[in-house]
C-alpha cells in the first residue's frame, strides 16, 4: 500500500499544509467574491503578505539558528535534507497559521473554516509528531503567522478605504489583470516553499 493509503495519510496532509493552505485560502476568497474589486483587493493583500510571511520566517531562521529536535522522522525524502539548525520558528506552522487567520477574517463559510482548521491542526501535529520542530518552535511559528495574518487583513481594509477615498475605479480589465498578478505572486510563493529556496540559500 502507498503512503496515501496508509496511516501516514493524515500526516502527509499536514506536511503539505504549507502549500495547500495558501492555495485553499486563495480559492476560498474567489469562491465568495468571484472576480470582483473586493475579491481582487483581498487576493492582492493575501498574496503580498504570503510573500512577506515567508521572508520574515526565513530571516528569523537565519538569525536564530536554533537546532531542530534529535531523532527526526522523515515523512518524505526531502525531509532528510532540512537544515538541522533552522528550526526556530517553524515555517510550516507560520504558513498555515497565517493562512488560517486570513481565512477566518475574510470568509464566513463555516465549512471552509472547518476544513482550514483541520489542515492547520494536521500540519502542527505532523511537525511535532515527526520531531521536525519542538513544541516551542511550532508555537512561536503559529503565533507569528497568526499576527501576520491579522496585519495582512487589516492592511486589506486600509487598502480598500484608500481606494474608496481616492475614488479609484477598477475596470473589469484592471481587475482581471490584477488577479493574474495576484495569482502569479501566490504561485511564486508556493514555488519558493516547494523548492525550499530559503534553506538552500543558507547552505551557499
Amino acid at each position: 500500500m502507498t503512503k496515501w493509503l496508509s496511516p501516514e495519510f493524515p500526516y502527509l496532509i499536514g506536511y503539505y499544509g504549507y502549500l495547500t493552505m495558501p492555495a485553499f485560502v486563495g480559492i476560498s476568497i474567489i469562491s465568495k467574491y468571484y472576480f470582483s474589486k473586493q475579491g481582487l483587493l483581498l487576493t492582492l493583500s493575501f498574496s503580498v503578505f504570503t510573500l512577506l510571511n515567508q521572508m520574515f520566517n526565513g530571516a528569523l531562521k537565519r538569525i536564530v539558528m536554533q537546532a531542530r529536535p534529535t531523532n527526526q522522522i522523515n515523512i518524505v525524502p526531502h525531509d532528510a535534507n532540512t537544515h538541522p539548525r533552522m528550526g526556530m520558528p517553524s515555517g510550516h506552522a507560520q504558513s498555515v497559521a497565517f493562512s488560517l487567520m486570513f481565512l477566518f477574517r475574510s470568509v464566513e463559510s463555516t465549512f471552509l473554516r472547518v476544513i482550514g482548521a483541520i489542515m492547520t491542526f494536521l500540519t502542527l501535529l505532523q511537525r511535532i509528531t515527526y520531531r521536525k520542530h519542538t513544541k516551542l518552535q511550532v508555537l512561536v511559528g503559529f503565533t507569528l503567522g497568526s499576527l501576520m495574518g491579522y496585519v495582512g487583513y487589516e492592511s486589506h481594509k486600509w487598502l480598500k478605504a484608500t481606494f474608496e477615498s481616492l475614488k479609484i475605479d477598477l475596470t473589469d480589465a484592471k481587475i482581471n489583470m490584477g488577479f493574474i498578478g495576484a495569482f502569479s505572486l501566490i504561485g511564486l510563493c508556493l514555488l519558493i516553499d516547494k523548492l525550499h529556496l530559503v534553506e538552500k540559500l543558507r547552505k551557499l
